[in-house]
């Protein structure tokens, strides 16, 4: 994942947008470090990205029928794109994935380990990020699993592969794709993702009501020719 993805995606996660009448926000504060590694001939920079938020609550509807109004595949995928205005394609999960997804667990140390033959599915959601004389377009492969958690369900979603596509001129989209690392074979591309990344969806009860949570936990590592990383620091 590429530094100007990065900040377009910390901007978005710090302001979610409403939707359907659901305004999101921060329910916990939203943590961000960086840290540069220097090991032998590595210069990285080191991202870890934590955010919690919760919708409004829904007041005087009963639990079931919230239930089942999250169970929609139209809520759980305007969850997904972030605001319903992404298009969320489902696709069945393919078996080269499940050792993405699982290595992803083992990462996160979660047990929700993905079922080739449970309630589980694999999402595409498209994000686009504009800025001057470029245009990137980043499609993210996720695993979703329903689970249940205290009587309640549950969405988790671990990120398996990604692809990029830059737009504008084509000395800009050259130069951008030799410094993500992302020209050759890898251009427009699905490969297995550089970000290490769970976000869990869920209900819970607040201010008298039921809330719609939405957990988001990003890793991400970015390699930078030494001159590059030393000149920014």
């Amino acid at each position: 994942m590429n530094p100007m993805l990065l900040f377009a995606l910390i901007m978005l996660l710090c302001n979610f947008p409403s939707a359907d009448g659901f305004a999101f926000r921060p329910r916990v504060a939203s943590n961000l470090r960086a840290t540069v590694l220097r090991a032998e001939r590595k210069d990285a920079l080191n991202f870890n990205v934590n955010v919690a938020y919760a919708s409004e609550p829904l007041k005087n509807v009963a639990k079931g029928d919230v239930v089942q109004f999250f169970k929609e595949k139209t809520v759980r995928d305007l969850l997904v794109s972030v605001g319903g205005t992404r298009h969320v394609e489902e696709l069945s999960l393919k078996p080269e994935w499940v050792k993405l997804w699982k290595d992803s667990c083992d990462y996160f140390h979660s047990k929700n380990y993905p079922d080739i033959t449970g309630n589980v599915c694999a999402l595409t959601c498209a994000f686009e990020v504009q800025f001057p004389g470029l245009k990137l377009v980043t499609t993210v492969l996720s695993g979703m699993k329903e689970i249940e958690g205290d009587g309640w369900p549950v969405y988790e979603m671990h990120a398996l592969m990604d692809k990029q596509e830059a737009y504008g001129p084509e000395p800009v989209v050259w130069l951008f794709n030799q410094m993500t690392g992302n020209a050759g074979e890898r251009e427009g591309k699905f490969h297995p993702a550089n970000a290490k990344g769970r976000s869990v969806l869920s209900i819970l009860e607040k201010n008298g009501g039921y809330a719609f949570s939405w957990d988001v936990k990003l890793d991400i590592e970015m390699k930078f020719p030494v001159n590059l990383l030393c000149f920014y620091l």
